[in-house]
């Protein structure tokens, strides 16, 4: 679970506009399309949208392991061209035991990983290709509903399986697996 707010002329603004995520895709392509429905065409697509890798606390708020949320590219300009430097657009981070009372219920109680393979009906040729999702989920049964409401085409569920949550990989534990290895030194 990902939590992020926009850059905005002021603190308290932003936190009116926090939102929740499952993962870094959900929240780029949500940026990505705020952005577009403001200006009124496309301006930002979600791989013009990096995080940094250097993560801060925000005391101001309590957030732990804060990002910040860069752009790349916002419409003509290419930021990292002309200087050198990605833009801010806004934060985001991954600790969510610091941003609680900005999570639901749901949220906070914590959802269970979950391993769904796929079979593809509607194609001969995509008959026998199966294919595997994860995803958060609370239970089984809303972890097939998000896959049927989320994956485009016909298909079938094979299997639904529970995994440990220490198997999530977020971008952060790239930071540090890179900071920690030899290779990199």
């Amino acid at each position: 679970m990902i939590v992020y707010r926009p850059h905005r002329g002021s603190l308290e603004d932003a936190m009116k506009e926090v939102k929740t995520f499952d993962n870094w895709y959900q929240m780029t392509h949500y940026i990505a399309n705020n952005w577009n429905l403001a200006v009124g065409k496309k301006v930002i697509d979600p791989d013009d949208i990096v995080m940094d890798d250097k993560p801060v606390n925000d005391d101001r708020v309590g957030w732990k392991d804060v990002h910040m949320v860069l752009a790349t590219r916002i419409g003509n300009d290419n930021f990292m061209e002309k200087y050198g430097n990605s833009q801010c657009i806004g934060y985001c981070t991954y600790d969510v035991s610091s941003v609680k009372k900005y999570l639901t219920p749901k949220e906070v109680g914590g959802e269970n990983f979950y391993w769904v393979k796929i079979q593809y009906d509607d194609d001969e040729k995509c008959r026998h290709f199966q294919a595997p999702f994860v995803l958060f989920a609370n239970s089984k049964e809303e972890a097939k509903k998000k896959i049927e409401r989320e994956v485009p085409g016909k298909f079938s569920i094979v299997g639904v399986v529970e995994l440990d949550k220490s198997l999530v990989f977020h971008p952060q534990d790239l930071f540090d697996i890179k900071a920690e290895s030899v290779l990199w030194e």
